[in-house]
């Protein structure tokens, strides 16, 4: 049986915009209102149960160069390991 292939929706923004809400609405998560703080500390994975996507939240993309770089390495690492995964399947 084939597995079934998911299109990847990486989402980046500042903190507090809503990221993390917006991917909770469009991939059928329970959603809970924050303050407008950013909560996400991590990368984090939403299996849509609508259609065949992936969405992965990130922390605040900052105005903050070293907020920035934090980013970016979570990002690539999570990029790296799931290239790997992909290769050994």
């Amino acid at each position: 049986m084939e597995k079934e292939k998911r299109m990847n929706i990486l989402v980046i923004g500042p903190s507090g915009s809503g990221k993390s809400t917006l991917i909770k609405a469009v991939s059928g998560q329970e959603v809970l209102i924050g303050t407008g703080e950013g909560q996400t500390k991590n990368i984090s994975v939403y299996k849509s149960d609508i259609w065949p996507l992936n969405f992965i939240d990130t922390m605040g993309f900052e105005y903050d160069i070293v907020a920035q770089l934090k980013t970016i390495k979570q990002v690539r690492k999570y990029t790296k390991n799931k290239i790997k995964e992909e290769d050994n399947n």
